[in-house]
């Protein structure tokens, strides 16, 4: 199976040579899905692509869901005098539940794939253009998205859209909630699935190069799947400044790859879903927690986020901070934002003695330069329009903000370092694990220790 990271360079590599229009549809409560159409002479679509940031349950998965989505989303649009909406909805809809792909795809409804790919049909059909009054009315405010990427864009570039379908609703409320808010209830203690096995604790020895992270994140969650390793949290250390993608988004549609680069920051690929994350080694937390599969059986992936997300709220808590988990990936307080996390399932390898492993890295925003970001990221209107907000920066408050507003100012460095001896205090059996015992070999002979200062 092709990674995720070279699948989508492909993707966007074959449908530059011809014309190509895009729709994006966000649900309330659900993740952008953004739907590219390559068009040769016909007057029909060639090749439609989908991308967003999404969540999905595995890589392989992911990839048949797609696929199958993208080859109806073309057979819809062969005959242009059909209907396209109509079309889409008698492929797209069928194909959805036939191949259970809800049971894939996370944070997204098959209506906002029509949406998206009628959009991005109508960008280039004769009579595409609709009358304000024919525009779709605004998504409804939403808590929760992955990006954590301040814009001072203006949705007055949405694309207009007839009023088509009924706007999909993802991300309610569920039974545990605490409030109306969506906020999750975090039980005390923890719940006792923590108790399944102790957990090991171990920092980076070192800061590590954006793409060298990338790669020692999916190594060791694969070893944790095969029992090569024991479950453990790991806190990363930056070597250089990063762009870092969902496994599903367009790096086109996300980043102005050409203001990045002189930012000095490299765009990397990582192996989840979720949305654009921005890194600057003194400004940000990141950690990654190493399940076994048994840790999450039985929950839907709403309620496995929530999970892994028990010990840091508490945590945060502990610091003064009121943070709780938002579906579906947020960690927020009521002053905003201040970090996303993304789950992966890995499977044990054939010959191996595991068991399996549940990823799920997590983003916290120590500070942020939101003028900074402005330039090197592209945010979609479709996210905005649904906000009623100018800028996604006023939903997020970073982490350096409210700890000062708690009476505990720390530094990054002690923030991380905090954090770390709360996982020790928190985690049934926590215990400190030497970097030489994780990393191994795989730090020598597949992970550079330099930082890369290029």
């Amino acid at each position: 199976m092709v990674p995720a990271s070279r699948r989508m360079a492909c993707a966007e590599t074959c449908t530059s040579a011809a014309s190509v229009t895009r729709g994006e549809c966000k649900t309330l409560g659900g993740k952008l899905i953004g739907v590219s159409l390559g068009w040769g002479n016909d007057i029909r679509p060639e090749s439609a692509r989908i991308d967003g940031d999404f969540f999905a349950t595995t890589d392989d998965a992911a990839s048949r869901a797609l696929c199958v989505l993208q080859d109806a989303i073309v057979a819809a649009l062969a005959d242009p005098h059909a209907d396209a909406v109509e079309a889409l909805q008698a492929r797209v809809l069928p194909a959805w539940r036939e191949f259970a792909i809800g049971q894939v795809l996370v944070g997204v409804a098959p209506e906002a794939v029509v949406i998206a790919a009628a959009r991005a049909y109508l960008a280039m059909t004769p009579g595409g253009e609709m009358t304000p009054s024919d525009e779709m009315a605004p998504s409804g405010a939403t808590a929760s998205d992955d990006a954590m990427t301040p814009s001072g864009e203006t949705a007055d570039s949405a694309q207009p859209l007839p009023q088509l379908l009924s706007q999909p609703q993802l991300g309610q409320p569920c039974d545990s909630c605490d409030d109306h808010t969506g906020r999750m209830a975090v039980p005390t203690p923890l719940q006792s699935r923590w108790q399944e096995s102790p957990w090991g604790v171990v920092t980076d020895p070192e800061p590590l190069a954006p793409q060298r992270q990338m790669d020692l994140d999916a190594t060791l969650a694969q070893r944790v799947a095969d029992g090569e390793l024991p479950p453990f949290v790991r806190f990363w250390r930056w070597g250089g400044k990063a762009i870092v993608l969902g496994a599903y988004q367009s790096e086109q549609a996300q980043v102005n790859v050409q203001a990045a680069q002189c930012e000095g920051f490299h765009i990397v690929r990582r192996c989840t879903g979720g949305g654009t994350m921005v890194v600057e080694p003194a400004d940000t937390i990141t950690y990654s927690l190493y399940a076994p599969l048994s840790f999450v059986r039985g929950l839907d992936p709403l309620h496995a986020y929530a999970l892994c997300d028990e010990w840091l709220v508490h945590a945060l808590r502990d610091l003064g901070v009121h943070a709780s988990h938002e579906p579906v990936n947020d960690i927020a307080s009521p002053a905003g934002k201040i970090g996303g996390g993304a789950s992966r399932r890995f499977l044990a390898r054939s010959g191996t003695a595991g068991g399996g492993c549940f990823l799920h890295h997590v983003t916290l925003a120590y500070d942020m330069d939101a003028a900074m970001m402005v330039r090197v990221l592209r945010v979609s209107a479709e996210k905005l329009r649904g906000k009623h907000v100018a800028s996604a920066a006023k939903r997020v408050d970073p982490l350096r903000h409210q700890l000062a507003a708690a009476g505990n100012p720390m530094t990054c460095a002690e923030a991380t370092m905090a954090l770390r001896e709360h996982a020790l205090a928190l985690l049934p059996g926590a215990h400190v694990i030497a970097a030489h015992q994780i990393y191994g070999a795989t730090i020598e002979e597949n992970v550079c220790t330099k930082p890369d200062t290029a």
